[in-house]
């Protein structure tokens, strides 16, 4: 059961790892993520990456991935479905390297690495709860298949991450980037699969992770209107 911990880390990982749009479309190649399921290999990478915004964030991170695989030990698998482990558990487990990549993230960034997190359990709720048919579609290999729109998909994805990585890229850009990617997703899955409960399949799962983007802006929204109202309550003293 530790495998379904560690691969729920490397998911945001790569996340985090993406520097740009060349090396977030090379994420997106099936092989490469699959090579990238190495565990060590995706902590090496991040931890070079860490390394030189913060000295000594490797070590940590190394640190921390121990613990993280020490409590994932702990999992009794015999106990829980794989669902109720990676929805219930994982979370706890992972902690540690949360807080390693967030205090070496910058400002604007800093809550990017839960973030992801939460948008992959989002993922993995929406899979536990659907049916058998569109599990299965989500391996369609259609999927992968090259069409008219790949390219065009292509190039508005890494022309906005190009402009995110100049300014850095917060939740709210990323919020941004997946509500302005989605129509184009829809075509470009349209043209590549004909099958409609394949499209449902896929984008049902990509909806799933921008509902925490809504989650999200409602939290914000909450949060901004409470210290609206203590600061009101400050000047009626």
């Amino acid at each position: 059961m530790k495998g379904l911990v560690i691969f729920c880390l490397v998911a945001v990982l790569v996340s985090v790892n993406c520097g740009s749009g060349d090396d977030l479309m090379k994420h997106f190649k099936l092989k490469y993520v699959e090579a990238y399921l190495q565990q060590r290999q995706a902590l090496d990478q991040v931890g070079s990456r860490l390394e030189q915004i913060c000295p000594g964030s490797k070590t940590k991170l190394e640190t921390a991935f121990d613990e993280m695989k020490t409590c994932a030990d702990k999992i009794d698998e015999t106990a829980e479905t794989s669902c109720s482990i990676l929805k219930n558990k994982a979370p706890k487990c992972i902690e540690p390297v949360m807080k390693v990549l967030k205090d070496c993230m910058p400002q604007q960034s800093k809550e990017v690495p839960q973030f992801m997190l939460n948008s992959l359990l989002k993922g993995v709720d929406y899979i536990c709860k659907t049916d058998g048919e569109h599990i299965f579609e989500l391996g369609n290999v259609c999927l992968h298949r090259q069409n008219p729109m790949t390219l065009t998909c292509k190039r508005k994805l890494t022309m906005r991450l190009q402009t995110y990585h100049r300014n850095g890229l917060g939740v709210n850009d990323i919020c941004s980037l997946m509500k302005y990617m989605r129509p184009c997703l829809k075509t470009h899955f349209s043209y590549s699969c004909g099958s409609a409960v394949t499209q449902e399949a896929v984008l049902g799962l990509y909806d799933a992770f921008l509902s925490n983007c809504v989650a999200t802006e409602n939290e914000i929204a909450e949060n901004e209107k409470t210290s609206g109202t203590n600061l009101l309550e400050d000047f009626s003293y």
